[in-house]
């Protein structure tokens, strides 16, 4: 699972080509881990290995996991590019 224990997130953004587009998935976003376990799907569809798709499965569980034990505690607005998912709604709901 990448987070920010494991590597800055500076570094890997330092990987891509300085042109090259990418999009962020965070776990507090509720449509994340079914888009990670889509990708999964996807990934064995086109024929990537048992272990990259298995750790892209992982992943999608984690994020899962983390939402769980985590969403009382973040109760946050759900991401978006709009707000960055950091502030809650003046109602206290969501979108």
């Amino acid at each position: 699972m990448a987070t920010r224990s494991n590597k800055k997130l500076e570094e890997i953004i330092s990987s891509f080509d300085s042109d090259e587009p990418f999009f962020v998935l965070r776990a507090r976003d509720s449509c994340a881990a079914d888009t990670v376990e889509n990708h999964a799907i996807r990934m064995k569809v086109a024929g990537r290995s048992n272990d990259a798709v298995r750790a892209v499965y992982q992943l999608a569980d984690d994020m899962r996991q983390w939402r769980s034990d985590n969403f009382d505690r973040n109760a946050v607005q759900e991401s978006s590019v709009h707000s960055g998912g950091d502030e809650p709604d003046k109602d206290g709901g969501s979108d």
